[in-house]
């Protein structure tokens, strides 16, 4: 099921997964905690957070699937047959009809990326709940790879990337 910017509550599953991401990262002393205005990472940065507060980032959010929102993708080979084609020539540039192209969230999230760096120079250590496609165009930003790159990353619900920032020089330490 496409999702993308359709606001989805957190399923048990969902739930059960942000737990073990808490137990796991609940002893960080991240200096700040933002999130995905979107229902399913907000409580998903909420259980991680365990209790501390959360700052919602609009433009978190995951690619906008425009027309593709809601279905399979069986469902979308059948009511939009070109579109499958369109997409694997050009995955970087297409963008589902009233939908984002990965160029269009890459700069969306390296601007976010960029903001929050920015804005928080003294922290040593922000966590962002987002969304797989949004993280992929965020971590291949911060490493200084194109666009096309973010199609090379793939996030699990609650996978985790760790980047350390070193003299303004992004060192990915983990990805998993």
């Amino acid at each position: 099921l496409l999702c993308g910017w359709t606001d989805v509550p957190l399923t048990q599953t969902g739930r059960a997964q942000a737990e073990a991401t808490r137990k796991k990262w609940g002893s960080v002393a991240f200096d700040e905690i933002f999130s995905s205005p979107l229902k399913r990472a907000g409580e998903t940065a909420r259980i991680v957070a365990g209790g501390r507060m959360v700052l919602a980032v609009d433009a978190l959010r995951e690619r906008n699937m425009g027309e593709f929102e809601g279905l399979t993708w069986d469902e979308v080979c059948l009511r939009y047959p070109g579109a499958p084609d369109a997409w694997s020539e050009d995955p970087v540039r297409y963008a589902p009809p009233g939908g984002e192209s990965i160029l269009e969230v890459y700069a969306r999230c390296s601007r976010a990326a960029d903001g929050l760096l920015a804005g928080y120079p003294e922290a040593e250590s922000l966590l962002i709940v987002s969304h797989g496609g949004a993280l992929a165009c965020m971590l291949a930003h911060l490493l200084g790879q194109p666009p096309e790159s973010a199609l090379r990353y793939r996030f699990d619900n609650c996978g985790a990337a760790v980047v350390e920032i070193i003299g303004g020089f992004a060192v990915l330490n983990r990805l998993g």
